[in-house]
Protein backbone atom coordinates (compact mmCIF):
# COMPACT_ATOMS: atom_id res chain seq x y z
CA UNK A 1 0.00 0.00 0.00
CA UNK A 2 1.45 3.07 -0.61
CA UNK A 3 1.70 6.40 1.58
CA UNK A 4 -0.89 9.27 1.55
CA UNK A 5 -1.75 11.13 -2.06
CA UNK A 6 -0.46 14.98 -2.06
CA UNK A 7 -3.76 16.04 -1.45
CA UNK A 8 -4.21 14.02 1.37
CA UNK A 9 -0.90 15.44 2.86
CA UNK A 10 -2.26 19.04 2.51
CA UNK A 11 -5.07 18.15 3.93
CA UNK A 12 -3.62 16.52 6.95
CA UNK A 13 -0.72 20.17 7.08
CA UNK A 14 -3.76 22.30 7.19
CA UNK A 15 -5.40 20.19 10.17
CA UNK A 16 -2.15 20.54 11.90
CA UNK A 17 -1.13 23.91 11.03
CA UNK A 18 -4.91 25.28 12.44
CA UNK A 19 -4.32 22.40 15.68
CA UNK A 20 -0.53 24.67 16.48
CA UNK A 21 -2.41 27.62 15.90
CA UNK A 22 -5.03 27.22 18.49
CA UNK A 23 -7.67 27.63 15.10
CA UNK A 24 -8.97 24.05 14.65
CA UNK A 25 -12.18 24.72 16.55
CA UNK A 26 -13.01 28.26 14.99
CA UNK A 27 -12.47 26.42 11.46
CA UNK A 28 -15.03 23.73 12.60
CA UNK A 29 -17.17 26.32 13.70
CA UNK A 30 -16.98 27.94 10.53
CA UNK A 31 -18.03 24.86 8.58
CA UNK A 32 -21.01 24.37 10.78
CA UNK A 33 -21.96 28.11 10.11
CA UNK A 34 -21.69 26.99 6.53
CA UNK A 35 -23.78 23.71 7.28
CA UNK A 36 -26.40 25.91 8.67
CA UNK A 37 -26.50 28.81 5.63
CA UNK A 38 -26.09 26.67 2.80
CA UNK A 39 -29.38 24.91 3.12
CA UNK A 40 -31.36 28.27 4.76
CA UNK A 41 -30.36 29.81 1.35
CA UNK A 42 -28.79 32.80 3.26
CA UNK A 43 -26.48 34.03 0.71
CA UNK A 44 -25.18 36.89 2.86
CA UNK A 45 -24.12 34.67 5.83
CA UNK A 46 -22.58 32.13 3.04
CA UNK A 47 -20.56 34.79 1.67
CA UNK A 48 -19.63 36.47 5.51
CA UNK A 49 -18.15 32.85 6.65
CA UNK A 50 -16.65 32.07 3.25
CA UNK A 51 -14.75 35.07 3.06
CA UNK A 52 -13.52 34.94 6.97
CA UNK A 53 -12.69 31.12 6.77
CA UNK A 54 -10.77 31.57 3.53
CA UNK A 55 -8.99 34.21 5.15
CA UNK A 56 -7.56 32.19 8.13
CA UNK A 57 -6.94 29.11 5.59
CA UNK A 58 -4.49 31.95 3.16
CA UNK A 59 -2.86 33.30 6.45
CA UNK A 60 -2.23 29.62 7.52
CA UNK A 61 -1.05 28.20 4.49
CA UNK A 62 0.92 32.03 4.36
CA UNK A 63 2.71 31.06 7.98
CA UNK A 64 0.72 33.98 8.77
CA UNK A 65 -2.26 33.39 10.17
CA UNK A 66 -4.95 36.36 11.07
CA UNK A 67 -7.14 37.15 14.01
Amino acid sequence: MSGPTAGKRSRLYGLTALAEHGLLRASAEEHLELLDAVPAGDTEAVRAVMTRHLGHVRGLWAKRPRE
